[in-house]
């Protein structure tokens, strides 16, 4: 990789290791050595790389953080990273702008010195708000319990159930289940009442996530009861 750049060799390091704390290290280790009108563009790389690689494993980086110590670093500095998170995400900043700003608070911020700003990278990684895209919320739809009410009463019952239904049922391929799906939504002329159902669907998949977290829950439970006996 000598000839590659630092954005290059990050790149294929992202696609060839483990995603954890120390490939967080070498990021920052890397971005820090790059110059600062190249950081912006590295960061927003490197955080859509994580998300769409699927790395292999095949290289394995230096231990620069243990577990403890990344702990330790997430709970003196996660908070404040979180809330400088917050105010960015919320000027609604087009993608460049964001990453721009996003590079100087990692690499100008005086908190943020080597082991916190691979804490910094991680808490991205780790926000499901990454890769940021910036989002028009100027259409968002919003309502009055009473008039989300009317709504779902307008709708009724046996379709919303029939969406569950569906969501239920065991197809063999996934673009089976979301056809069926978008055709019940779309079977409705009124917007509003295609955006009941499609909360519906969300309120579905929440569910399943919460039994699938308290089903963890209840082994974690048994296997500590099993090992005190």
């Amino acid at each position: 990789m000598a000839n590659k750049t630092n954005g290059e060799k990050l790149k294929v390091i992202v696609s060839h290791a483990k995603m954890d704390v120390n490939l967080c290290a070498v990021a920052y280790q890397m971005l820090k050595a790059s110059k600062p009108e190249e950081r912006s563009a590295m960061l927003a790389d490197f955080f859509k790389g994580v998300r769409r690689s699927e790395s292999h494993d095949s290289m394995k980086l230096p231990v620069v953080i243990t577990k403890n110590e990344e702990a330790n670093l997430m709970g003196r500095y996660g908070s404040y990273v979180d809330q400088k998170l917050e105010k960015l995400i919320a000027e609604g900043l087009e993608e460049k702008e964001f990453y721009e700003k996003l590079s100087e608070f990692f690499f100008s911020d005086e908190m943020l010195q080597d082991g916190a700003g691979t804490i910094a990278i991680l808490d991205c990684v780790i926000d499901k708000r990454f890769p940021y895209h910036k989002i028009n919320t100027e259409k968002a739809i919003s309502m009055d319990q009473k008039h989300f009410i009317e709504l779902i009463k307008r709708i009724g019952d046996d379709t919303l159930e029939t969406i569950e239904s569906a969501l239920a049922y065991e197809f063999e391929q996934k673009t089976e289940k979301a056809s069926v799906v978008l055709d019940l939504i779309e079977s409705r002329d009124d917007l509003e009442e295609r955006v009941i159902m499609l909360t519906r669907v969300f309120q579905y998949f929440e569910k399943q996530m919460l039994m699938i977290h308290q089903r963890e829950l209840k082994r974690s439970l048994l296997r500590n009861l099993l090992e005190d006996e």
